[in-house]
């Protein structure tokens, strides 16, 4: 599981650094690909499970396909001229909330599976994808967020203590 993760992790540190560095032109263009190439996953999905065959290297290589596709679009949004600024707005939001969406995806799978008998698939994909987002929102809120600005405020008080006590 290890490999699939390091990729991951470095295919989002592509996408900050891209998107601060990159020619604003070519932006435009890793958005779009990062849109198409989510969507061919989605698309795709059972396609390639059924390929995979199960649980194999082959099906863990889907996260890596879905995170190039995210670090695409957060590329090419990172940026966003006024006239798309709401794209640009989409994709902050979208990258804030990356971590607790990494983080509570699997624990939404098993009322899925409950759903998609009541519901029918399509349904439950996307109720359980609005309540992903909205449990990654509250987390990000009341710990992420809270627990950021606490480190923040601890790591600049220790700094001023540092820097306050003369040699000697």
């Amino acid at each position: 599981h290890l490999p699939g993760l390091i990729l991951e992790f470095l295919l989002g540190a592509w996408a900050w650094h891209w998107g601060r560095t990159t020619n604003q032109s070519r932006r435009p263009l890793a958005a779009v690909l990062g849109a198409t190439l989510a969507v061919a996953t989605v698309w795709a999905y059972p396609v390639l499970e059924h390929w995979a065959g199960g649980h194999d290297w082959k099906n863990g290589q889907l996260g890596a396909v879905t995170g190039a596709a995210f670090a695409l679009w957060l590329a090419g949004t990172a940026h966003a001229t006024p006239v798309w600024g709401w794209l640009r707005d989409v994709g902050w939001w979208a990258g804030r909330l990356s971590y607790g969406v990494y983080l509570l995806h699997m624990a939404w799978l098993p009322w899925l599976v409950v759903l998609r008998s009541a519901v029918g698939a399509w349904q439950a994909l996307a109720l359980g994808l609005v309540l992903l987002i909205l449990s990654a929102e509250g987390l990000h809120r009341l710990v992420e967020a809270p627990a950021r600005a606490w480190g923040r405020q601890w790591a600049a008080a220790w700094i001023r203590q540092k820097t306050s006590v003369s040699p000697g």
